[in-house]
């Protein structure tokens, strides 16, 4: 079954109310998706059935995410851990802002950067795990 070419970061917006950062799901033969969770849709205040504008833009940000400004901060300071970071895969590095900037508060973001990056210093590098950094391994 053929992928086809959704190897690219988009950003997506739904009746010109709400924007984000996405990525096309590969579903073989050619066809791809995007899927928008039951938050977004009731932000723009619609259920599964509804019709809604759809617009895609090109992502031109480094990561295809936000990236904390918790973990820039940390970043800035700790050379090492950007650069191993930085040596992860792509996939991961999103795993790793994501994870980080799905909290809401400044001082759970910084505690998941410094556990993150921590974790991520004690990895054998280019073997790194999801499960290491996380501190699970």
């Amino acid at each position: 079954m053929e992928k086809g070419n959704f190897n690219q970061r988009l950003q997506i917006s739904l009746d010109s109310k709400i924007r984000w950062q996405c990525g096309i799901l590969a579903m073989g033969e050619g066809s791809g998706c995007i899927s928008v969770n039951a938050t977004r849709l009731k932000a723009i205040k619609k259920t599964v059935d509804d019709e809604v504008e759809v617009s895609l833009f090109e992502d031109t940000s480094e990561y295809g995410v936000e990236v904390a400004e918790e973990l820039q901060i940390y970043w800035d300071q700790d050379a090492e851990s950007f650069r191993r970071f930085s040596a992860l895969t792509p996939g991961m590095q999103r795993y790793i802002l994501n994870f980080v900037t799905a909290v809401k508060s400044p001082e759970k973001r910084l505690e998941r950067t410094v556990t993150l990056m921590r974790n991520l210093l004690m990895e054998p590098e280019g073997k790194e795990t999801f499960r290491g950094i996380l501190g699970k391994g």
